[in-house]
């Protein structure tokens, strides 16, 4: 909690009961404002108590701050470790290799079966040719 604006609070309430207490004309609005400004002073008070305990509380208090250093070690990196720019190098000839061997790959199968790819071809080119001209005789 902050005591110290609460005391302030407190306080600002006590100096309005006090100036009501000054314009107050009956003696039973003298007698609830004295009651309130009675209660209002012992809050001050028990608030002043509180900051001046907790005040010397942390004049007594001590704080021990220990540092300890820990070695850490960091393991040498080997050579090959530190070979970036070579393994980037050789990193991008084996993709090249790859896609080279691929469409290697891919150029032998096509040349290799051609021959069954024209068949194939030719079969399909037939079939079409027959579904079209039944779709003109019934269309």
């Amino acid at each position: 909690m902050d005591l110290e604006s609460r005391l302030k609070s407190k306080q600002t309430v006590e100096s309005r009961l006090i100036s009501f207490m000054e314009q107050a004309e009956k003696t039973e609005d003298l007698l609830a404002i004295s009651k309130d400004l009675a209660k209002v002073q012992e809050e001050i008070e028990t608030i002043k108590g509180r900051m001046n305990y907790l005040e010397n509380k942390a004049d007594l208090a001590t704080v021990t701050i220990s540092i300890e250093e820990n070695k850490v070690e960091v393991k040498n990196l080997g050579d090959s470790q530190l070979k970036t720019w070579e393994k980037t190098k050789e990193q991008f000839k084996k993709s090249i290799n790859f896609l080279i061997s691929a469409f290697s790959s891919l150029f032998i199968f096509l040349i290799g079966y051609l021959p069954i790819l024209v068949l194939l071809g030719i079969i399909a080119f037939i079939i079409i040719f027959i579904i079209r001209k039944r779709k003109k005789r019934e269309g």
